[in-house]
């Protein structure tokens, strides 16, 4: 009985550590992907300015 006390309070906040670990993951990988969605679209808006700025060029 001892020896599990003593293995369950070191498993436990271990888990616990482990899903705050597995939360953060979560939000970094969502942040990940909007931060890329976001560059994404800044990169494309000068592209389609010069697009325009072309096009209006020609004309």
């Amino acid at each position: 009985m001892y020896i599990h006390k003593k293995v369950s309070s070191y498993i436990l906040p271990l888990n616990k550590f482990g899903i705050k670990l597995c939360n953060l993951c979560i939000l970094l990988l969502k942040f990940t992907v909007s931060y890329l969605k976001f560059v994404s679209n800044f990169l494309e808006f000068p592209k389609d300015i010069y697009n325009n700025l072309k096009f209006l060029l020609k004309n």
